[in-house]
């Protein structure tokens, strides 16, 4: 189950795509106030709202809403914007919260290489093919924390994989062992979340 879910996710991510038909959404704005309603999410990161499918439309941004979530027939979507340092300047992104646990959460995202349109993942979301190139992205999370830790780039699985986790897990030895021992290989980033959320103490 955990390996479909991945290649899902590597599927999903391989697609130029946006979240371009109106969808059940809610909006968690960053004053605790909620909108349950349709939306759609635009390529320059624009949320589109209404109450119902006949109702007024309204514009809204990630500079109010905290949290996107779209509600489709067998998941739910969850969309957040996060400050990503790079090596020359921070950028914002609007990431996919692919698994959330109690000390770690694995973030994805799909970044648009062309213009300043993003386009994120989507599980089952309605999908538009756009124009441009797109690179994948992974990041862990701490809980409590805005610093993300890369996973994947450049379209590929990152080579250096296990030196990352070394790095990231080094207060669960066992889960280190675990992927060294190849119990846990590059693929199964889900897996990896779940055993540090579920079994390392610290």
């Amino acid at each position: 189950m955990r390996l479909l879910i991945f290649f899902t996710i590597l599927f999903l991510f391989t697609s130029n795509v946006a979240i371009a038909q109106k969808t059940k959404a809610e909006l968690i704005f960053k004053d605790g106030s909620k909108l349950r309603g349709v939306a759609n999410l635009k390529k320059d990161k624009r949320i589109i709202f209404q109450a119902h499918k006949n109702s007024r439309k309204r514009e809204f941004t990630f500079k109010e809403v905290d949290t996107l979530k779209f509600f489709n027939k067998e998941n739910i979507q969850i969309l957040v914007q996060i400050n990503v340092k790079g090596k020359r300047k921070s950028t914002n992104k609007i990431l996919e919260v692919i698994s959330s646990g109690k000390k770690i959460s694995l973030l994805g995202g799909n970044v648009l290489s062309y213009g300043s349109g993003f386009s994120p993942s989507g599980f089952g979301a309605p999908l538009s093919i756009g124009e441009f190139k797109s690179k994948k992205e992974f990041f862990l999370r701490k809980k409590g924390t805005q610093e993300l830790i890369p996973l994947i780039d450049d379209n590929v699985l990152s080579k250096s994989f296990l030196k990352q986790a070394e790095t990231f897990f080094i207060d669960c030895p066992d889960l280190v062992n675990r992927i060294k021992n190849k119990e846990f290989k590059r693929k199964d980033l889900v897996a990896v979340v779940d055993f540090y959320n579920n079994h390392c103490e610290k």
